[in-house]
């Protein structure tokens, strides 16, 4: 017989796992589901963080007896290794305590996440089980650091302890699922201090686990940056658990992975400062609703540094507005985010877009999302417009030659390019056969353009003023998936792959960047990239409206 759900009364009644012993670590998963209040002052229960596996529910426990409960194989296996030998254990899990099925529930718990992760007595945090790599990390992280009365201690800084060897095995810890997985943020946010991790039968407390990750993976010359996109962003969860604004968090958080799009924006919803955001959250609404919804909102808070979000064309939710982030790509931000932020507006009310929603246009339901389309309405100017392409930086199948490229660009030191030279297997992908100019791409590339101004930008947004080291993993962020391009007065910029020759490149009031916008039949307008790398001497420009669909 299957367990059958009953539903909750109050508004902080949760769910709960109690999980019964298994003295001999053999026998089958028996748990009993319970009902409590969250207000209630003797409540005491643990918090599971683990990650699905995939959605194939595989296993089966056994739940109040005699029901069948299927679950995923992770989780499985996380219920078991934090099964004690004697007495019950008393856990939170989503998969289970969830009604699954009820998404007015899912809601709910949604909004109610950031509560019951800090009402648990601890947070235990399940990697997997146990290989080599694992065991060898927690011996090193037991023999040389801890914590005593709440205080780290450790040999963190001892050179001698970076080995090549330990290294390696920290970042293939690193390389786990769960670290990968955007839920995963807010129960270590969360737990307040109070966070255990379990690999197998070794664990740790999280901030000793996380401090020695750091200090480990920062050796080297190829060390990992505090935020860089290679390194968790959950570790530096422990060490500064302020909350944010929702834009920071989205792009700060972007590179992480959920099953649910949705989610990417619910799964943070308890750590922004602004809780109001959470009656944006809804499991009724499609994706491009929640989306919009967003969008609507960041427009108000941050204005048209909303573009920077948006650096390819939307292919999964085409029906979402062209200037509208979709968050589902892991890859979309800006990796000098961090290292340079946007700087503050000084006078809101001087870049103030209009927004114009169209007569036929309300909200409606997931079946109608094509009736609710935003469009925005901005002023600005025209630049230049893309007259040639060069190709893809693809740094998986041509990394060499794509760092040919940017080595070429950097070391010019600001002198213009006089050689010709065009690296191998750099071939142009358009030709100017639309526009009224001469040469390719590549013929253009060869005889020379403006290496300093491309320097300059690069030096901008990676905050170095040209003065320190060229950090080509900020640069392989920024090109990956874009292209070299031209305009009409040799200009060199850069612009995502779907950038195509007689795109305008514009700029907008209130925005942070150049954006790359494309004309439409019906002659208002679509956001391509809501930036891209570009420097003019601009003349007296003809300011006009754009209308951004």
């Amino acid at each position: 017989m299957s367990y059958r759900y009953r539903p909750l009364q109050y508004d902080d009644e949760i769910r709960l796992v109690e999980i019964r012993p298994d003295p001999y670590c053999s026998g089958a998963i028996h748990c009993e589901i319970i009902h409590r209040r969250r207000s209630d002052p003797s409540l005491k229960y643990e918090a599971l963080s683990y990650t699905w596996g995939g959605i194939s529910k595989s296993k089966r426990i056994v739940i109040n007896t005699s029901c069948e409960f299927s679950v995923t194989p992770n989780c499985y296996d996380a219920l078991r290794r934090v099964r004690h030998l004697e007495g019950t254990r008393l856990i939170w899990i989503d998969a289970i305590c969830i009604n699954q099925e009820d998404n007015k529930e899912r809601t709910r718990h949604v909004r109610a996440m950031g509560d019951i992760y800090e009402g648990a007595s601890q947070v235990l945090v399940y990697l997997g089980e146990a290989d080599a790599d694992s065991k060898r990390l927690f011996e090193h992280i037991s023999e040389v650091c801890g914590r005593n009365d709440g205080e780290l201690y450790g040999s963190y800084d001892d050179k001698s302890f970076r080995v090549p060897a330990l290294v390696k095995t920290a970042r293939a810890v690193l390389q786990r699922p769960w670290f990968s997985r955007i839920w995963v943020l807010q129960e270590v946010f969360h737990g307040m201090g109070n966070v255990i991790v379990v690999c197998g039968p070794d664990s740790t407390f999280w901030d000793v686990f996380a401090s020695c990750c750091i200090n480990l993976c920062a050796s080297g010359a190829d060390g990992f940056d505090y935020y860089s996109p290679r390194l968790p962003y959950a570790l530096n969860i422990g060490t500064d658990n302020s909350i944010r604004s929702l834009y920071d968090l989205l792009c700060e958080t972007r590179h992480a992975n959920a099953t649910d799009d949705r989610d990417k924006f619910f799964a943070i919803l308890s750590m922004v400062d602004d809780k109001d955001v959470a009656t944006l959250a809804s499991y009724d609404q499609s994706t491009v609703m929640v989306y919009t919804a967003i969008g609507l909102y960041l427009l108000r808070n941050v204005k048209l540094v909303l573009l920077l979000s948006v650096r390819h064309c939307h292919s999964r939710y085409p029906a979402l507005a062209s200037w509208i982030p979709d968050w589902s790509y892991t890859d979309d931000n800006d990796p000098f985010w961090i290292s340079n932020p946007i700087p503050p507006i000084d006078d809101p009310k001087e870049y103030n877009p209009e927004l114009h929603v169209l007569g036929c246009c309300r909200r409606n339901s997931a079946e109608s999302d094509h009736l609710f389309h935003p469009v925005l309405s901005v002023s600005g100017f025209r630049a230049g417009f893309i007259t040639s392409l060069g190709a893809t930086f693809d740094f998986e199948s041509y990394s060499a030659t794509c760092l040919e490229v940017i080595k070429r660009v950097w070391e010019s030191k600001g002198h213009t390019n006089d050689t010709g030279y065009l690296p191998p297997g750099f071939t142009v992908e358009c030709k100017c056969c639309d526009i009224k100019v001469s040469q390719s791409f590549a013929d253009r590339f060869a005889k020379g353009y403006n290496e300093k101004e491309f320097r300059n930008l690069w030096c901008r947004r990676h905050g170095s003023g040209g003065n320190t080291c060229f950090n080509f993993e900020f640069v392989e962020g920024a090109m990956r998936n874009c292209r070299l391009f031209l305009d009409e007065n040799n200009h060199l910029g850069l612009a995502p792959r779907e950038a195509a020759v007689g795109d305008a490149i514009c700029v907008i009031e209130g925005a942070c960047d150049p954006c790359i916008l494309r004309e439409r039949p019906q002659g208002d307008w679509f956001l391509v990239s809501g930036e891209c790398y570009f420097e003019w001497e601009p003349d007296e420009p003809n300011k006009e409206i754009f209308a951004i669909w």
